[in-house]
């Protein structure tokens, strides 16, 4: 069994906006999120460039419990 998700979003403030609304939601429960776990990451196929161009290193990876992804290469996620 897994507690762990990924979520896309296209816009930084709708992944922000859902971030915060996730924390409202499981503080109703008595649950928190893993603050070490948890993180937006820039991804798709434009994000290396994008980073690159703000002078950031290349996009950020995650491992999730089916395997590692790189969020700038096909099949990529967004929130972990």
């Amino acid at each position: 069994m897994t507690d762990d998700f990924v979520m896309g979003f296209e816009n930084k403030a709708d992944a922000q906006e859902m971030l915060f609304a996730l924390k409202t939601r499981l503080t109703g429960f008595g649950l928190t999120l893993h603050e070490d776990k948890t993180r937006l990451i820039e991804f798709g196929r434009f994000a290396a460039l994008s980073r690159q161009r703000r002078g950031e290193r290349r996009p950020e990876t995650f491992a999730s419990s089916a395997s590692p992804t790189t969020a700038g290469g096909p099949g990529t996620a967004g929130l972990s």
